[in-house]
C-alpha cells in the first residue's frame, strides 16, 4: 500500500517536515507525551507555492530507515528510566508482567518477589538496582532467576530461600555488591551457586542453609573477607568448600555444621583471620583438618571469640587428627572456652 502526504511547499529549497505526534506515532502508556518533528529533504521536482503530493515510493531507503529509527528511539520503553519509588512486592505471575510492562530499572525501596504461581522473572531484565532488600521466597515453581540478569547492586539484604524447584541463579551474573547479609536456604535442587561469580562485596554475613544438591560452593570466588559472620549448615551432599579460596578474612563467626558429605575443608586453604569463633560441629564425614593449615598455625591470635567461645570442634564422628589444634588446647589464656569433644579417637581436646 502506499502512503500519501500533502503538505504545501512555498519553497522546494525548505526541507518537508512531518509532524510526529501521540496521533502518528505508537504510543505507549506511562510515556510522556509530546510532539516531535521529523525533517527530509524534499525530492526534486517540487515547483514553489504548488500543493504536492508526496508517495512513499519517492523517498529513498535510507530516508525511511532514518524514520524509523526515531519512531523506535521515541517509542521504546528504554528511551527513559523507569524509577519505582518505595517498596513492591510482586504476589503473582501477573504481577511480574505488569512490572515488564512498566520496565522498571530501580526500585527505591524493598523488592519481594513471592507467588505461587510464579514461574518466571524474565519480565525484570530491566531493572538494574534494588534500594532495599531483595527477597526470592516461597516459590514452588520458580526453576531460574533468569531475568535478574542485569542487576548490579542490592542497598540491602538478599535473601533467596524457600523455592522448591530453583535449580540455578545464573541471572544474577552482573550482581556485584550486597550492602548487607546475602542468605541462600532450602533449596532441594539447587544443584550451583554459579551466577555469583562477580559479587565481590557483602556487607553481612553469608548464610548458606539446606541446599542439598549443592556438592560444592563455587560461584563464590570473588569473595575475599566478609564484616561479618559466615555460616555453612545442613547441607546434604556438600563434599567440599571449593569455591571460597580467595577468602582471606572473616570478621564474624565461622560455622561449619551438619554437612554430612563433607569430608574435607577445601576451599579455606587461604582463610588466616577470624573474628568471631571457630565451630566445626556435626559433619558425619569429616576426616581431616588440613585445609585449615594457613589459620591453625597462626594460632591462638588469629581466631577470636564470640559467645564466650573461643573454638568448638565437637561431633565430627569419623574426624581422627585434630594435630592442628594443639597450640589452642594448650593455650592457657584463651580469649574464649575451647570444646574439643565427640570426635573420632585421636581428636579429644585439652588434657
Amino acid at each position: 500500500m502506499t502512503t500519501e502526504i500533502s503538505h504545501s511547499m512555498p519553497d522546494s529549497s525548505r526541507p518537508f517536515r512531518l509532524p510526529c505526534t501521540p496521533d502518528t506515532l505508537p504510543f505507549r502508556p506511562g510515556l510522556p507525551r509530546f510532539a516531535h518533528t521529523f525533517s527530509l529533504p524534499m525530492p526534486r521536482p517540487l515547483l514553489p507555492g504548488s500543493l504536492r503530493t508526496l508517495s512513499t515510493r519517492w523517498v529513498p531507503t535510507h530516508w525511511v530507515a532514518a524514520f524509523a529509527l526515531l519512531v523506535g528511539l521515541i517509542a521504546a520503553p528504554g528511551a527513559q528510566a523507569q524509577i519505582f519509588s518505595g517498596s513492591l512486592s510482586l504476589g503473582s505471575q501477573a504481577d511480574v508482567e505488569a512490572f515488564a510492562d512498566s520496565a522498571y530499572t530501580e526500585v527505591t525501596g524493598s523488592l519481594t518477589i513471592e507467588g505461587a504461581d510464579i514461574t518466571d522473572v524474565s519480565g525484570l531484565s530491566t531493572l538494574t538496582t534494588v534500594g532495599g532488600s531483595l527477597r526470592v521466597i516461597n516459590n514452588p515453581v520458580l526453576s531460574t532467576l533468569d531475568g535478574l540478569d542485569n542487576l548490579t547492586s542490592v542497598a540491602s539484604f538478599v535473601d533467596i530461600s524457600v523455592n522448591a524447584s530453583l535449580q540455578n541463579i545464573q541471572g544474577l551474573q552482573s550482581l556485584t555488591t550486597i550492602g548487607s547479609i546475602l542468605q541462600i536456604e532450602d533449596h532441594p535442587v539447587l544443584t550451583s551457586l554459579s551466577g555469583l561469580e562477580n559479587l565481590t562485596s557483602i556487607g553481612g554475613f553469608l548464610d548458606l542453609v539446606r541446599n542439598d544438591a549443592l556438592t560444592d560452593l563455587r560461584g563464590l570466588e570473588g569473595l575475599t573477607s566478609l564484616p561479618d559472620a559466615f555460616f555453612v549448615i545442613s547441607h546434604a551432599n556438600l563434599q567440599t568448600l571449593e569455591g571460597l579460596q580467595n577468602l582471606t578474612s572473616v570478621d564474624g563467626r565461622v560455622q561449619i555444621q551438619g554437612n554430612g558429605s563433607l569430608e574435607r575443608l577445601r576451599g579455606l586453604g587461604n582463610l588466616s583471620s577470624i573474628g568471631g569463633r571457630l565451630d566445626i560441629n556435626s559433619n558425619g564425614a569429616l576426616t581431616t583438618l588440613d585445609d585449615l593449615e594457613e589459620i591453625l598455625n597462626g594460632a591462638p591470635g588469629s581466631i577470636g571469640a564470640d559467645g564466650g567461645t573461643h573454638l568448638r570442634v565437637i561431633s565430627n564422628g569419623v574426624l581422627a587428627d585434630c594435630d592442628l589444634l594443639y597450640p589452642f588446647v594448650t593455650n592457657p589464656n584463651p580469649p574464649g572456652s575451647i570444646s574439643v569433644s565427640g570426635n573420632a579417637s585421636g581428636c579429644a581436646g585439652p588434657g
